[in-house]
């Protein structure tokens, strides 16, 4: 999974804080989210880690028959894997998830995210670009499993330093997954109100990020989502730029009206991006005002579900990108930090703090798409 996977979750610390992270993700994707939980909760005994490390080094040298596996199955699932991968870096691959399926290692969930870190590198994805781009770049000159077992030599080690310097508190961590747009569901999971002392997220961007572009080849390979419903996870994500059926001229009505009541500062803005919306615009551009009150309105129901679970004065701090787009031939650069805030504000939360961020261009291709500012945006429950 790449870096910005599993960023946007909630947490609970039961003993010394309840630390409320909020998802991006609809629910084909909370699995992989899970995982990347219940890998981050655990008290990692990096006495154990390394001996199951011993074990996949085994495993890495006696793994020579696997690619008779790879041509006898014909699933979905493998035969999609085998368009992205070559055969040489799927056999390996293959073998090791065969291999933690059956395992009863202590501390497999660790090992699943570990490999995934590594999938685009040894994929015909360009591993240097967000989106779906055939690879130009070189493959790694390292066998999978070489680079599979140095990455986790080297988290062991970093286990290791870390564990002496810093003693076990023995407080227990709960991960929990929740779709906080969804009202019903925020409530089933948190049925404890005025619990969470404070919270941090950096919540999906608005257009910017093809999350599912991005983590694809994990989701598929972790068996957490066939390759018949990539395109109708990317279309569910909030922040998404895509529209599924029919959508898209019901999300045009609903800007129109102010359907959903959003604050007039933010309707007033998505107007104002339509109105701008030339001939010369292609299809993507004139999504894009609808696109973002569909954003808002979704980032509104999160910071509406999630307040109640919130003790008094209890912060929220969010990290958020600015964005920006081109409509008939003018450049917008859209605030999205004050414009959450003020949405926000609409629901009921008090304003304590908004701090202009440094940030950096993530990866080469991405460059004239990337983030160019971030904000640190602090609020409270009132």
């Amino acid at each position: 999974m790449a870096e910005d996977t599993g960023k946007r979750l909630i947490q609970e610390a039961m003993a010394s804080m309840n630390a409320k992270n909020q998802r991006k993700r609809d629910e084909e994707l909370e699995a992989i989210v899970r995982k990347l939980l219940e890998a981050n909760g655990l008290m990692v005994d990096y006495g154990y880690l390394s001996s199951e490390q011993e074990k996949i080094v085994d495993l890495a040298k006696n793994g020579g028959n696997h690619k008779l596996t790879l041509n006898q199955n014909s699933s979905p699932r493998i035969t999609y894997l085998q368009k992205w991968f070559p055969e040489k870096y799927l056999a390996d691959i293959e073998l090791l998830k065969q291999e933690l399926d059956k395992s009863t290692f202590k501390h497999k969930q660790i090992l699943y995210v570990l490999a995934s870190n590594l999938l685009r590198d040894y994929s015909n994805q360009e591993p240097t670009d967000l989106r779906i781009r055939k690879r130009f770049s070189e493959f790694p000159k390292e066998p999978f499993f070489e680079s599979y077992l140095t990455l986790l030599s080297c988290l062991t080690r970093k286990l290791k330093s870390t564990q002496e310097q810093v003693p076990d508190s023995g407080k227990t961590i709960v991960a929990k997954n929740i779709d906080s747009s969804e009202k019903n569901k925020v409530h089933n999971a948190l049925s404890r109100k005025n619990s969470i002392d404070a919270g941090i997220t950096s919540p999906p961007y608005a257009m910017a990020l093809p999350y599912i572009d991005t983590q694809r080849l994990s989701l598929v390979w972790l068996d957490l989502l066939q390759p018949s419903e990539i395109r109708q996870a990317d279309q569910e994500l909030i922040g998404s730029r895509e529209y599924i059926n029919g959508d898209q001229g019901v999300w045009e009505s609903r800007l129109d009206k102010n359907t959903d009541g959003l604050p007039f500062e933010l309707h007033s803005y998505c107007m104002k991006l339509k109105s701008f919306i030339g001939k010369d615009d292609g299809f993507r551009r004139k999504a894009v005002p609808s696109l973002l009150y569909r954003y808002f309105v979704g980032m509104g129901n999160v910071f509406e579900n999630i307040l109640p679970y919130f003790k008094k004065n209890a912060p929220l701090a969010l990290i958020v990108g600015h964005n920006s787009t081109t409509l008939g031939n003018k450049l917008f650069n859209i605030d999205t930090p004050n414009l959450l805030l003020n949405l926000a504000l609409s629901k009921g939360w008090k304003e304590k703090e908004i701090t202009k961020l440094q940030t950096y261009k993530r990866y080469q291709l991405h460059k004239k798409n990337s983030i160019n500012e971030e904000s640190l945006i602090i609020i409270q429950r009132k």
